[in-house]
């Protein structure tokens, strides 16, 4: 084999090594499949994700929560916000939920038929009160200069005033058989009970003179249901009921969560 020959033939052989290499080359650097063929690909989506349902911490024994009971029940836990007679969030109130005695629950229940059966569902304003809770509204009434409510709550009273009639650093809510609430149409519909929640004046005395027949009327509507179910009614807080045979007579201090 001549010189030319050789060279042409070391030429053929070097490109195609070099073709190969870059055969190689090329199906290395490949870009991966972007479907695993070990994972199948996902061609639908949920149109919608669940909803947890809320974790309601477990209540001491002989409490209970009262939507179990009445689950029509309106819950508005005016301590657990702002809309109250001092301002702000008390503590001990961590959760819009309200908690009584099981005792007290099943009396609540009575009454709840017998005014849903007229047309009527309760709102509940305020029910088991924690003890830190009650001594916060002490120490409140202690500072004068804290008074951002007066004008909705105790427009002609003084803060010390409040505990002579209204406000007790030994609650009856704190043994748990105690609430204030009100009631609202089937619907939803307020009913007029002649002034709100937890307003010190002699407007809220159940009987009071300063409030219409139809307002009256209302009031005696949710005091007699309450009553005839086992309830002690306030005559200064229309809102007010005890359970009679109330099963605590020492308060607890567990927090609303």
């Amino acid at each position: 084999m001549n010189k030319n020959n050789k060279a042409s033939l070391i030429l053929v052989i070097i490109t195609a090594i070099v073709m190969g290499l870059l055969v190689i080359l090329v199906n290395n650097t490949k870009a991966p499949s972007s479907t695993p063929t070990s994972i199948p690909a996902i061609t639908e989506f949920p149109t919608e994700l669940p909803t947890p349902e809320p974790t309601k911490v477990p209540l001491p024994e002989g409490f209970s929560d009262v939507k179990d009971y009445v689950p029509d029940a309106i819950i508005d836990m005016r301590y657990a916000g702002y809309e109250n007679f001092v301002g702000r969030p008390i503590p001990g109130y961590e959760a819009n939920r309200a908690i009584l005695t099981t005792k007290a629950c099943t009396a609540l229940k009575e009454a709840a038929d017998t005014l849903r059966e007229k047309g009527y569902k309760i709102y509940i304003y305020d029910a088991y009160r924690p003890a830190d809770a009650v001594k916060y509204f002490v120490t409140w009434g202690k500072d004068s200069s804290d008074t951002i409510k007066k004008a909705d709550y105790y427009p002609d009273l003084e803060k010390e005033d409040l505990f002579k009639m209204y406000i007790s650093s030994d609650s009856n809510h704190s043994r748990g058989s105690t609430i204030d609430l009100s009631i609202v149409k089937s619907d939803g519909t307020e009913v007029n009970m002649g002034g709100h929640f937890d307003f010190f004046g002699e407007i809220s005395h159940t009987f009071s003179t300063e409030i219409s027949a139809e307002q009256l009327a209302n009031r005696k509507i949710l005091r007699k249901a309450m009553e005839d179910a086992g309830f002690t009614a306030s005559n200064t807080e229309w809102w007010h009921f005890k359970l009679t045979n109330q099963p605590y007579t020492d308060a607890f201090n567990f927090y609303v969560k």
